[in-house]
């Protein structure tokens, strides 16, 4: 058993912030407002899947999974209603009975 089993490590963590960043640079708030709850799950398991692929290198897995984190963090800040958001986007049928 590994002696940080249960913890991320500060090393990951900084690449993680480091892809906030990025992906901030490159899909807007109003890109992110549109989407569904939906839509951040299949971005989120776009990225893991892609993770486990063969063929694929681990530093390509470990990018790839540091997407989906990101992704992850994101959406539960929408879920959460942090930064005055409240909630996600509506889905078509979430006002169905």
């Amino acid at each position: 058993m590994y002696a940080d089993q249960g913890r991320i490590s500060g090393y990951t963590l900084g690449d993680l912030a480091d892809e906030a960043v990025e992906s901030a640079g490159k899909w807007s708030p109003e890109f992110d407002d549109a989407n569904t709850l939906n839509d951040w799950v299949v971005y989120i398991c776009m990225y893991a899947t892609d993770a486990a692929k063969m063929g694929i290198s681990p530093q390509e897995s470990y990018q790839k999974l540091l997407k989906a984190m990101n992704l992850c963090g994101l959406a539960a800040t929408r879920m959460r209603g942090d930064e005055g958001h409240g909630d996600v986007t509506a889905r078509h049928y979430d006002d169905l009975p």
